[in-house]
């Protein structure tokens, strides 16, 4: 599964043929063996910190669960034949996006619900709506829900890719970025494109909403330096800056997390920048001591951040426990 190589999270599918695929859902997938498994350079390529419990999933498909302050998995499993691109929380549980086209629903035990599919697709994130709207977001610019009575698909939506998703805190509206630098807004019921803006010059490769606020990553031509920089802009709902854009020479801007306090964001590299989330300014760049950096999250006043070999590495913005 390695052969792949170690290619950036958010780019590992973008396909440029443009022809559709179809959804399904299975109600009782099978059962994964639970074994160990070498793990030893693989990324961690999605992270989720949940009350109690960080899950961890790698480029190879598996998911790793460790209970609070442990340094072992209490479990682990191979949930997806592809890299994991996202866990996000569904209720007590969570569900997991791969790059094999599939989404899986688990409970708080890691025990599999069912799973959803779009042939013929790779998954680069998905959202999930406490009523199990499921809404993903794959190559050849799609963004689509599946897995209900109301499917809907949008093509080349993102030009060759669609990249990242944000639920609006309703979860009736979903906003996706991509390759073409646009950040859209769709119903998640009937897939109507409600709003759309030019968020970035280059590409848009992270979005979060909360509350009224819509946060964006994405990439910028400093043409006197000769150079392509990120940079995060803060929009309201109706596409207006809200603020001056935090710019950082991480591009593109691979993943990125957000509290209300911090945002936390990756490149290329094997650090991550946390910043304040009011002024702007730089707080730390935290390196990892194992290699590149594929997901992050953060939980209070701690960042996490996947390491290669399956685990984590945490570090405390305040120096508190």
């Amino acid at each position: 599964m390695i052969l792949r190589g170690f290619l950036v999270v958010l780019f590992i599918v973008v396909i440029a043929t443009i022809f559709g695929g179809t959804s399904d859902t299975e109600e009782s997938p099978r059962e994964d063996a639970r074994v160990q498994q070498n793990t030893q350079g693989i990324p961690s390529t999605a992270l989720l910190v949940q009350p109690g419990q960080t899950i961890v999933g790698d480029q190879v498909g598996w998911i790793r669960i460790f209970r609070e302050g442990a340094t072992e998995p209490d479990q682990q499993f191979v949930a997806h034949e592809g890299a994991i691109h996202a866990i996000r929380p569904v209720g007590d549980g969570f569900a997991t996006a791969s790059s094999d086209g599939s989404i899986r629903i688990w409970d708080a035990d890691g025990d599999a619900q069912n799973i959803h599919r779009l042939f013929d697709y790779h998954f680069n994130d998905a959202v999930v709506t406490q009523s199990r709207a499921v809404v993903v977001a794959a190559d050849k610019g799609t963004v689509a829900r599946i897995g209900s009575q109301n499917d809907w698909i949008q093509r080349l939506a993102h030009r060759k890719a669609s990249f990242k998703l944000a639920l609006s805190p309703d979860e009736n509206q979903v906003a996706s970025v991509g390759e073409d630098g646009f950040l859209r807004i769709w119903s998640v019921e009937t897939g109507e494109e409600l709003k759309a803006w030019k968020a970035h010059q280059g590409v848009s490769s992270v979005v979060a909403w909360q509350a009224d606020d819509i946060i964006t990553g994405g990439t910028v031509e400093d043409r006197a330096r000769k150079t392509v920089d990120g940079e995060i802009r803060f929009w309201n709902v109706d596409g207006d800056l809200l603020r001056a854009p935090i710019r950082t020479s991480y591009a593109p801007i691979t993943r990125m997390a957000i509290s209300p306090d911090y945002i936390a964001i990756l490149g290329e590299s094997e650090s991550v920048m946390v910043y304040d989330r009011q002024t702007g300014q730089h707080i730390e760049t935290y390196r990892a001591q194992s290699g590149p950096v594929f997901s992050v999250a953060i939980d209070g006043h701690r960042i996490h951040v996947g390491i290669p070999g399956g685990g984590f590495q945490t570090w405390s913005v305040t120096n508190q426990p």
